[in-house]
């Protein structure tokens, strides 16, 4: 009916799904053949493990094309030196302060859903959001391998920049910027800790606060 932006609208359009799993599609990108076969059969292999009442979510690689799908980079999490963390605690610690969790490759299921919705204003993206909910009160999963064809063009909300593009470097050398960017990440993660309680992320909330580190509070 009108704008609420990027995060309101995919916190909407996941609410409205019903089924037991959710896959997240950008308008632009391309997936590969088997890209729900794969994500899906690993995070029902996760729910034998876990169990399926347990809150989970499943990502993979992608690969890095053009307007016209011309191949980029055949691998985004190893051109960005992106590492992903299959222990949990070790997971929480990086999304704590980056995300590495691309949202249009992502499946999550029933219980990840309810547990992470409405995804709030202090979220700063979706993506990020539900990956921190699942690395605080559930499990996250990795396909190691591209499954999407992840397009570059003009218009790109968020997209996949060279490690050391002039963008990058650009931003270090911001002090506004970085101070926004630390400012919304310790927002983000207090609001995960009021939301889920997890010890983890109560110590780190309580060494910021007990340092004050910033003047952030």
């Amino acid at each position: 009916e009108k704008s609420i932006g990027i995060i309101n609208n995919f916190s909407k359009a996941i609410d409205i799904c019903s089924g037991d799993y959710i896959a997240i599609s950008d308008q632009d990108d391309v997936w590969m053949s088997t890209k729900l076969e794969e994500t899906v059969n690993f995070l029902k292999n996760m729910e034998k493990k876990y169990g399926k009442s347990f809150p989970l979510l499943v990502h993979s690689d992608l690969t890095v094309v053009d307007e016209e799908l011309n191949v980029q980079n055949e691998s985004m999490m190893r051109s960005q030196h992106i590492n992903n963390e299959d222990d949990s605690r070790s997971a929480l610690g990086i999304l704590l302060a980056n995300n590495y969790v691309t949202g249009c490759t992502v499946v999550i299921n029933k219980e990840l859903k309810n547990l992470s919705l409405p995804i709030p204003s202090e979220a700063i993206m979706h993506d990020r959001w539900l990956a921190l909910v699942a690395a605080s009160s559930g499990a996250i999963g990795f396909v190691d391998k591209p499954l999407i064809f992840y397009r570059q063009h003009g218009n790109n909300q968020v997209g996949a920049r060279k490690y050391f593009s002039y963008a990058n470097v650009k931003k270090f050398f911001q002090c506004s910027y970085m101070y926004e960017h630390i400012l919304k990440t310790v927002q983000q993660n207090k609001r995960i800790w009021e939301k889920y309680q997890n010890p983890y992320v109560g110590k780190y909330i309580f060494f910021l606060k007990e340092k004050n580190l910033l003047g952030l509070w």
